[in-house]
């Protein structure tokens, strides 16, 4: 499985870069940035942690072997790489401001303005205060990192503010208007979202959670 993964984060990343090329940059045919496909794969990573420290807590309620396996050393470990990401979100986010800012050409710039009037750019002053800001103030303090439970709060904001990253990115090249929420936009990640929590709720009950000779608990400690 390790060999297997190896192989596919890197068929995954480019994957995410391509895809992302041909489903939100397309959308505006006259900008680009060389930048947005690892933006977006960094977002993806930190999905992904965020879904999996939610998983861990949860099943810690009903698992007294995820006591040993993810024990405070363990926690700390992990808050350690939400902040490694939290900080290389926000590096990638504004490498990819400041170089259409310095090059000032109107192709790329029109990518902002659009995102920086008629409401949109309350979004990203959240997205800034909330994917950045309190994430990297809780994760800096080694005793917030300890707990799971912070993490689980930052893995719940996370998750949102991902989301709300790809409405910003996406919704206002049909929405140029200004800032509005329509049905769609609910019901779409709640439908589709639904459909995956369903098939990895599914997948996860039929696969071991630690490995076959973890210790138990016990015999851990001693």
């Amino acid at each position: 499985i390790r060999g297997f993964s190896a192989i596919g984060i890197v068929i995954l990343v480019f994957t995410i870069t391509f895809s992302t090329i041909d489903w939100s940059m397309s959308l505006e045919p006259h900008w680009f940035s060389t930048i947005h496909g690892f933006r977006y794969s960094v977002g993806f990573v930190l999905s992904a942690w965020s879904v999996m420290i939610i998983t861990v807590r949860f099943l810690k309620k009903s698992n007294p072997a995820m006591d040993t396996a993810f024990n405070d050393d363990r926690v700390q470990e992990i808050g350690n790489l939400f902040f490694g990401f939290v900080n290389l979100w926000a590096y990638m986010a504004f490498a990819q401001l400041i170089i259409i800012w310095s090059g000032n050409m109107p192709e790329d710039n029109i990518w902002y303005i659009k995102r920086s009037v008629g409401g949109w750019k309350w979004i990203g002053t959240l997205l800034i205060v909330f994917h950045f800001v309190v994430p990297f103030l809780i994760l800096l303090n080694r005793k917030s990192k300890r707990k799971m439970q912070n993490l689980v709060w930052i893995g719940l904001g996370i998750g949102f503010m991902q989301m709300l990253d790809e409405f910003w990115q996406v919704i206002p090249v049909f929405r140029p208007e200004g800032f509005e929420v329509q049905l769609v936009d609910v019901m779409a990640p709640l439908g589709i979202g639904g459909i995956w929590i369903a098939a990895f709720l599914f997948f996860l009950s039929r696969k071991p959670i630690l490995p076959a000779n973890q210790p138990e608990p016990e015999r851990a400690h001693h």
